[in-house]
């Protein structure tokens, strides 16, 4: 399969490039009804107050701190971390209170005495980190465990993790048709709207073209896990779940636990 769009062959891209591209356009997504449902439930179980401190781990282009824009959830301090400077440079533009979000290049897939910033020492974690968002970014890192134990270590007990990450088989055009009902459902035209989205000049097309070559991608070098498997892996590396639930159109698993 080739998934061309203009003058690039999506297929001859690096992971990493992929990515870089991704970053240029990731933030269509927040157009979709289930996007915006489904940050609305990552928000509901992250349960945020001002004296939080959130590490916002694979924080892509700041879907967190916008999603608490939009729902006006009063600004706790946020630490964002990815490996794409991409996406870092669209996190940092996105509008929240002066020095309430920071972002760092940094790499989950090391080990984290190379990834996390001194202040991180669970001898004296002078930022105090209260919870942890991984919200779509296990499923491309190396070692999915080995992430979340990176991540326990660097925290104190009884810390909250909301993770959601793609199931198997991920579709987006369970997604899109999820989107269209909800369109229709609030007295919108469906069939213009996907034609806005996906029509000759459709402002989804590249999105959804790179979404589809990361998903043919996933069976030989990303993480697209089942429930029961995330679970052994969160046990494994020191986190207890306490509910999950399935979200995004069926297409995530958003779980909750804590470090033991």
């Amino acid at each position: 399969m080739t998934s061309n769009t203009g003058n690039t062959d999506l297929t001859t891209l690096s992971l990493t490039a992929l990515f870089e591209l991704y970053a240029e356009e990731y933030a269509r997504l927040r157009e979709l009804f289930p996007y915006q449902d489904h940050w609305r439930q990552i928000v509901a179980e992250l349960g945020l107050e001002t004296h939080d401190r959130i590490l916002d781990a694979c924080c892509g282009d700041g879907a967190l701190t916008w999603a608490l824009t939009k729902l006006g959830v009063p600004p706790p301090l946020v630490l964002g971390l990815d490996n794409s400077t991409a996406m870092l440079e669209h996190a940092a533009a996105e509008p929240y209170p002066s020095g309430r979000a920071m972002y760092l290049l940094s790499d989950l897939n090391a080990p984290p005495d190379e990834w996390a910033p001194a202040e991180f020492s669970a001898k004296a974690p002078s930022l105090n980190i209260t919870k942890i968002a991984l919200i779509n970014g296990l499923y491309a890192l190396r070692d999915p465990q080995q992430a979340l134990a990176g991540l326990a270590q660097v925290v104190r007990p009884n810390t909250s993790l909301v993770l959601s990450t793609a199931l198997p088989n991920p579709d987006m055009q369970a997604v899109l048709r999820e989107h269209l009902e909800q369109v229709a459902a609030k007295g919108g035209d469906p069939a213009a709207e996907y034609n806005r989205l996906l029509g000759p000049e459709g402002v989804f097309k590249l999105i959804a073209a790179i979404n589809q070559e990361i998903i043919r991608r996933g069976a030989t070098s990303l993480h697209f896990l089942d429930e029961p498997t995330l679970r052994q892996m969160l046990d494994a590396a020191g986190w207890q779940v306490m509910r999950s639930q399935i979200v995004y159109a069926g297409q995530n698993v958003l779980i909750t636990a804590k470090k033991r």
